[in-house]
């Protein structure tokens, strides 16, 4: 009988086929809002009327929950729903008079954990009119990454920039944000249907935990400690989100404050997201006065061995080898010829020049950075002029440079060199450009 049993077992493994998993391919494919209500930069929009969005698949209820953010706070909102469409309304409606702009922020992902390909923005007003203002920008970063952060805009205290709001708390972004943004991969950001009357806070935030609230044990904030006002909208903005709620806007805003002509200029801003401590860069150039138009030997000879080549036939008067068989076989003129012969006696002079002027211009160029009141260097780079002093700590410096005649690497008193005439202040995680500096002779030096 355990004969037959095993005889049998064998049979059926061998008739058995491997089959791939149910259920097809893995669904890596983005999700989309393929339809919403209510309509992009709708007007007089009802009190009671629903927030309605429709998605390409079937999404994850709580991240979608999580990152559907609306500006200004509308408050506690009663959500829905129907298989791909999720509806929400405000328990205490929406404002009279208020413009809002709902984002749905690229983490919201499907029952995959697909995330959302881009932020997804809509308009619309309770109002006659959306105001036409645009804030757009660029979150500059170091130690994190660029792209997703939150971006906040307040309105400008009379108490100062964010004191008002932090509090013991922290900065919630949903209850007190008029308007809100999320950067590109590459840190931009556009704040869109802004009103042009007021002044506002500028805050971009890496919220680690992804609260939307700002806890300063985890999560980073900067922010501009001056007023920002909207610039004009131009056309489609060529920064992070390209979405719904663009096209359509009016002339001016619904505040009837009429564009100024400078407004795309003073609409655009930069914020720093940096560690108190992040290290940053000093750049420039030093400038040699005596080297300044110092060609080295070894260039002026390749020259007078091209012309001595053309000279003796072996090259025509364009620096191409001649053959038998093209133009370029054709003699000098006696006048290209004298030409020729009166360039490599000045080519010769050259080089007697150059080869004098070696010694000092193919020294080695050093630049040094010291810390207010230190005799040690923090940073020291070698240079050919231009010079890029990388991760110095947050503080003021002073900048010396100086040409290494002797190679020893040690600044000499007899050797030329240059310093920057004032203390330099490097900000966290900042790149400080145009530290220029111009060496004078050393001691003895008589040129």
């Amino acid at each position: 009988m355990g004969r037959i049993l095993s005889g049998l077992l064998l049979a059926t493994l061998a008739c058995a086929k491997i089959v791939p998993p149910t259920g097809g391919p893995a669904d890596k494919t983005s999700p989309e809002i393929v339809a919403y209500a209510p309509d992009s930069n709708g007007v007089r929009v009802g009190r009671d009327d629903p927030l309605r969005l429709w998605f390409s698949e079937k999404m994850n209820e709580s991240s979608v929950r999580d990152w559907l953010l609306i500006a200004p706070w509308a408050g506690k909102l009663e959500c829905r729903w129907d298989r791909n469409t999720m509806t929400c309304v405000p328990l205490d409606g929406w404002a009279d008079e208020t413009a809002y702009v709902v984002m749905l922020a690229a983490k919201a992902y499907d029952k995959q954990r697909n995330t959302l390909e881009k932020p997804f923005y809509l308009s619309f007003t309770t109002g006659d009119s959306l105001p036409t203002g645009w804030i757009t920008g660029r979150v500059i970063t170091r130690a994190i990454g660029a792209e997703g952060l939150l971006i906040i805009l307040l309105p400008w205290p009379a108490s100062g920039p964010l004191q008002v709001y932090l509090g013991s708390g922290g900065l919630d972004a949903r209850a007190f944000a008029l308007r809100l943004g999320e950067t590109d991969h590459e840190g931009r950001f556009d704040l869109r249907n802004v009103r042009w009357d007021r002044e506002y806070v500028l805050v971009a935030m890496w919220d680690a935990n992804g609260n939307r609230v700002y806890d300063e044990t985890e999560d980073l904030l900067g922010y501009l400690d001056r007023p920002v006002r909207c610039g004009a909208f131009r056309g489609r903005p060529e920064t992070a989100a390209d979405s719904a709620g663009v096209a359509g806007l009016a002339a001016s805003d619904s505040a009837g404050v009429e564009p100024q002509r400078d407004a795309p200029r003073t609409g655009h801003y930069e914020i720093y997201l940096v560690y108190p401590d992040e290290p940053g860069n000093v750049k420039g150039v030093v400038l040699d006065p005596a080297c300044l138009d110092y060609v080295s030997p070894k260039r002026l000879q390749a020259r007078r061995d091209s012309l001595e080549r053309v000279l003796s036939g072996e090259l025509d008067a364009t620096g191409f080898a001649a053959t038998d068989d093209s133009l370029a076989t054709l003699a000098l003129t006696p006048v290209e010829e004298e030409s020729i012969r009166a360039a490599l006696e000045a080519l010769e002079g050259a080089i007697a020049d150059a080869v004098a002027d070696s010694g000092r211009c193919e020294a080695t160029l050093w630049v040094s950075a010291f810390a207010e009141g230190d005799t040690i260097a923090a940073a020291e780079v070698r240079s050919r002029g231009p010079f890029d002093l990388a991760e110095l700590p947050p503080g003021l410096y002073r900048l010396q440079a100086f040409r290494d005649l002797n190679g020893n690497g040690q600044r000499e008193a007899t050797e030329p060199q240059g310093t920057f005439p004032a203390l330099i202040e490097l900000l966290p995680g900042r790149i400080v450009e145009g530290a220029d500096m111009q060496l004078e002779a050393g001691e003895g030096d008589g040129r």
